[in-house]
Formats: C-alpha cells, structure tokens, sequence
C-alpha cells in the first residue's frame, strides 16, 4: 500500500475531519490495515482567499515547502484537503514527480456521476473559489455548468467559514439559517460544499439540500489511489 500525505492546516478543523472520513471509510479489520498517513498541518499557510482577491501574501512556497516536506518523509501520493488552495494546483504539480490529487475534479466527476444532464447543481464555496473559477473552470469542461450564489451569500458563507475557523461558533447558527433561507428559495437538484470548513458546518443539511461532500469525496479518492479498499455501507 502507497503512503498518503496531506498538505493541511487550512484549516486544523477541516483537516481533522478530512482524515477522520479517511479512517471511517477505509474497510480495515484492524488497526493495521489503515493508509499509512502523513499530515503536515500548517496553519501557517497565509489565506487562500484573500491572495486571490488581492495579490498580497502568496501562499505559493508555504504549500511547496509542505510539498517537499511530504516528499522527503516518503509520500507516494498528494492530497489537499483545501478547495481553494487548488489554485495552485497546477505550479504544486509542476514541482512534484508524485500523484496528486485533484479534489476539485473528483467533485466534479462525482457530481456528473449522481446527476442526471438536467440537473441544476449549485457552488457554495470561499470568496476565493468563486474567483479563480476553478469548480466553474472544471465543470465546464465536464459539459455543464454551475449555479453560484448572488454576492450577498457569497459574503454570508465567508462569514461561516471563518466564524468556524476563528472559534467564533456563537455567529453561526444565525448566518447558518439565512444561507439556508436562500436555498430553500432555488430550485436546485444538488449542491456541491466546496470548501472543506462547510460540512462540518452545515452537516445538518446535507440530506436536505442533497449536498456534495467535496471532503468526503477527496477521502474516498484517497483510499483507492493508495491501494487501499473503500469501505461500502
């Protein structure tokens, strides 16, 4: 079995819950049987979002020095559990000879799995995300396309995001409901939480809105790219 590394810390609670849906879905009888892991959690990383937005604090070589960390501690395979540190998807590859991961392909490529070609299929995602139109970018090339929030949720699911990564948790129950009171007013089939800090927020609606787990969908990716079996319920 192939060893994982994982670029995290961004941030510390996404990146725990990314590899704690790594174990649960890995069909191991004991212990032993896991994906042999490393996780170099940098919290340090400077803010994907406001980069993108502003051109100020590349986070461009704290994600290759994590890179190379990961390298020279025998990853064979790359994960980011960061939706908008996909941005940089293409300069990391550029700079590794080893698998990586795309976690914004493989949602897409699960969402065109479970939908039907008529299906409306929405993008609640960071600022950043929506900028560099990476899910856009990619969905476009699967042959649809998505449906983005006005700039006011946009604004709402930001605030989410970094409630949760400030420990600001008393702040989101309120912003949790009006981005709830725009979705219940589309008419949509599906969509995709793209940024990992959104299902640990929004847990609570992923039936309801039959929402995409990106994370879920990275972890899943994970255990068959390293040669691991995927545990089905």
């Amino acid at each position: 079995m192939k060893t994982l590394g994982i670029i995290g810390g961004m941030g510390p609670l996404a990146t725990a819950d990314f590899y704690m849906k790594l174990v649960q879905m890995t069909d191991a009888k004991h212990e032993f049987e896991h994906i042999h892991t490393i996780i170099d959690s940098n919290p340090s990383i400077p803010d994907r979002s406001s980069f993108i937005k502003t051109g100020v604090d590349d986070p461009t070589g704290e994600l290759l020095a994590s890179l190379k960390r990961l390298e020279r501690m025998g990853a064979d395979v790359i994960a980011m559990p960061c939706n908008t540190a996909h941005y940089f998807y293409d300069i990391l590859c550029a700079n590794t000879k080893l698998t990586f991961i795309n976690m914004i392909d493989e949602t897409i490529h699960h969402a065109l799995s479970v939908a039907d070609a008529t299906d409306r299929i929405g993008l609640l995602a960071t600022t950043g995300t929506y900028d560099s139109k990476i899910y856009e970018s990619s969905a476009i090339r699967s042959g649809f396309e998505l449906v983005v929030p006005p700039e006011s949720v946009r604004q709402q699911l930001m605030s989410l995001i970094y409630a949760l990564k400030n420990g600001e948790t008393d702040q989101i129950e309120s912003i949790k409901q009006k981005v709830y009171d725009y979705m219940d007013h589309q008419n949509l089939d599906a969509w995709i939480l793209g940024c990992t800090e959104l299902p640990i927020i929004l847990k609570d609606g992923i039936t309801k809105y039959n929402m995409i787990d990106s994370t879920l969908i990275l972890a899943q990716t994970c255990i068959l790219a390293v040669g691991a079996k995927l545990k089905i319920d």
